[in-house]
């Protein structure tokens, strides 16, 4: 069970599978569990789903910087996985 203020995910075995495999074979991402991951990429998405659909406000200037490094990591994740 989730502790308190959490709320529990199920996802296919093949996607965890997967995650383990990036957090192992790229150590330098940062990553410890899936968890940590998980909650990453759904920050990045948030960000860029607010950004694309929102637009960048003027006194969020930021934003436009979180999403362009959002989408270098995304690249660098892609071609690494692709190798």
């Amino acid at each position: 069970m989730p502790p308190k203020n959490y709320k529990g995910v199920t996802l296919p075995a093949e996607m965890v599978e997967k995650i383990k495999e990036v957090i192992e074979n790229y150590p330098e991402m940062g990553y410890s569990s899936v968890s940590e991951f998980i909650k990453d990429a759904i920050r990045e998405k948030i960000v860029i789903i607010l950004c694309t659909r929102e637009g960048v406000k003027e006194q969020e200037p930021n934003m436009l910087e979180i999403l362009e490094h959002v989408e270098k990591l995304r690249n660098l994740i892609s071609s690494r996985i692709r190798e």
